[in-house]
């Protein structure tokens, strides 16, 4: 689907939400976390999305019924839940959802 080359980073989760939208999170070789967007077709990548405090922060990510894209954002200094519209990237929380501990894990039931 999409390379680490490509991504411009250290793979570390990704979603598929349609067929020209899925998000991947990475790490740079500057060690920041990033959430990027990447068309699963061509295996390009979109843009960066999100953007963590430090490296290795941003963990799970997982897509919902209803097309959101939920983010683990495990920095030290403030961690959390950040939310996007997963069609358009569209960031849908001001802040982050606090979730005291850093979240390591997300799973949607259905």
């Amino acid at each position: 689907l999409v390379t680490e080359t490509e991504l411009k980073g250290a793979l570390s989760d990704f979603v598929i939400v349609n067929a020209t939208r899925g998000y991947a999170t990475i790490t740079t070789d500057d060690y920041r976390s990033h959430l990027v967007a990447f068309d699963p077709t061509t295996g390009a990548r979109l843009d960066s999305v999100y953007a963590a405090d430090s490296g290795f922060s941003l963990w799970d990510v997982a897509v919902n019924d209803r097309g959101e894209v939920w983010v683990c954002d495990r920095s030290a200094k403030k961690p959390g839940l950040v939310v996007f519209d997963g069609p358009t990237g569209t960031r849908l929380t001001k802040g982050l959802i606090d979730t005291g501990l850093p979240p390591f894990a997300l799973v949607f039931l259905r």
